[in-house]
């Protein structure tokens, strides 16, 4: 790894890619979803915080001076921004039978060490101190769409569907 993999910007990059793979995750799991609409709704707006997510990303390292996009990331932030980065969408995708299958991997998916990662990255380097209790709930808010796929009996009920069979 040469030194540009080190930076701030290389951390960036590798968390704006690692919110790009999540967001396509949960496109893939509304159209897989798309015949009950309720999981279908929490699956896109899962995937519209994550398009939020990216913006973020994006603003924080727009307010950074290009010293600060040069200085040397924290190797532990690296680690973890790359191999979320390396993830595949469709490697989990493969997995989903039932709703239940979804959740569990999305729950995993938002409990994961690049989400701590991306809430210290946007926490400390956001521009605007004044922003920052907004981003937290607006994570917050996130993790806790979740809640909207209960009870379990209803997502072990529900197949999902792929390709056409899953337009109406």
């Amino acid at each position: 790894m040469n030194q540009q993999d080190r930076t701030i910007a290389a951390l960036f990059d590798r968390l704006i890619r690692g919110e790009k793979a999540t967001q396509t995750f949960y496109l893939r799991l509304s159209e897989m979803f798309a015949h009950e609409p309720r999981a279908a709704e929490v699956w896109w707006k899962l995937a519209a915080d994550e398009a939020s997510h990216i913006h973020l990303l994006e603003q924080a390292r727009e307010g950074l001076t290009a010293e600060q996009l040069a200085a040397p990331a924290d190797p532990e932030f690296l680690r973890v921004a790359r191999n979320a980065a390396a993830h595949s969408p469709e490697e989990g995708l493969a997995q989903v039978q039932t709703l239940e299958d979804a959740y569990q991997l999305a729950h995993a998916t938002e409990h994961t060490e690049f989400n701590a990662v991306f809430e210290v990255v946007i926490s400390e380097l956001f521009p605007v101190a004044v922003q920052r209790p907004f981003v937290r709930s607006q994570l917050q808010e996130h993790v806790d769409r979740l809640g909207a796929l209960e009870p379990p009996e209803w997502r072990y009920s529900v197949v999902a569907k792929r390709g056409t069979e899953g337009e109406k």
